[in-house]
Formats: C-alpha cells, structure tokens, sequence
C-alpha cells in the first residue's frame, strides 16, 4: 500500500540520460539534460509510436535538484509528506506541494537527492523559500 495515497504515483525510471517520472493518472514527465541539438520529443515519439501523446513541455516547467545529508530537513519544512528513508525511496514520486507551490516530487538515490518540477513560474517564489529553509544549515558557509 503506498503511504502517500491519494496522491502517490507509480514511480519513475531512467535509461541512460533519460529519466521518466509519474505525473498524474496516465500522464508521465520524460526529462533529460539539453545537450546540442536533442530533440526529446522526436526521440520519444519514434521509441513510442503512436500508442501515446507526447507534448512538449520544455518553457513551461523547471526541475530543481536538491541533495544532501540534510536535504530530507530542508524540504521537511515545506513539503507536507513523509520523506523518512523507510517510507519514501529512491524512485518514488509524489505530487504535492511546497510552501505552497505545486510540485512534484521525486527522490533520485539515497544519498539522498531530489529532483523537483514545478511550473516555471513559481521557480523564483520556490527558490526564495529553499534559500531560507536552508539557512540554518549553511550558517556560515
């Protein structure tokens, strides 16, 4: 039973530099790093065929990676899910907020590391937020 219910997904995945996460009900993120002239959405579509939708995505949302010893510390103080190493793993994903914004959430390893998505515009209000819950950590660094 997932412990994130109703809004735990199904997870994700990676192939080389192309990583998928769950996006809601029959909807996925597919995201790789910009490198020359890729074009994700051709490569997609030609692994894929016809049996899905594929939209572009690229101006409308920003992935933000957050890791670290105490990355499960700093999210705790604006990500209203249980991210303790027992319940959320490596490859789960959840859609959730942070302070406030909508995003989702999906822990790459378990070092461990984050990658967030969000609507490109609540990326200067998410990133305000993460500088302040980050503070007490990095005091004088």
């Amino acid at each position: 039973a997932c412990p994130l219910q109703p809004t735990c997904g199904h997870g994700s995945g990676s192939a080389g530099p192309l990583s998928i996460m769950w996006a809601g009900p029959d909807q996925w993120l597919a995201f790789a790093e910009r490198t020359g002239d890729r074009d994700l959405e051709r490569e997609l579509k030609a692994q894929l065929g016809s049996m899905v939708a594929i939209v572009d995505q690229t101006d409308a949302r920003v992935f933000v990676r957050v890791s670290g010893p105490r990355a499960r510390d700093v999210l705790a103080k604006g990500v209203p899910i249980d991210l303790h190493a027992s319940v959320f793993k490596t490859d789960d994903v959840a859609i959730t907020s942070a302070s406030h914004i909508g995003v989702i959430i999906r822990q790459v390893d378990e070092e461990p590391t984050y990658d967030i998505a969000m609507f490109r515009s609540f990326a200067d209000s998410f990133m305000r937020w993460l500088v302040e819950a980050t503070a007490e950590f990095t005091h004088g660094v």
